[in-house]
């Protein structure tokens, strides 16, 4: 068996993802993605035309 380098991985695999998310030394930032963190400065004001 021959496994490549984590930057060729389909990120969106499920096989993937369940390998990942079932391993032991998953970082602890990766329960939480960037998309729901809060933001680190407030969002700038809606545009509105």
């Amino acid at each position: 068996m021959t496994v490549l380098p984590a930057a060729s991985w389909n990120v969106y695999d499920p096989q993937v993802i369940r390998w990942r998310l079932a391993g032991a030394d998953r970082p602890a930032s990766s329960a939480r993605s960037p998309c729901c963190a809060p933001p680190s400065s407030p969002s700038p004001p809606a545009w509105r035309p």
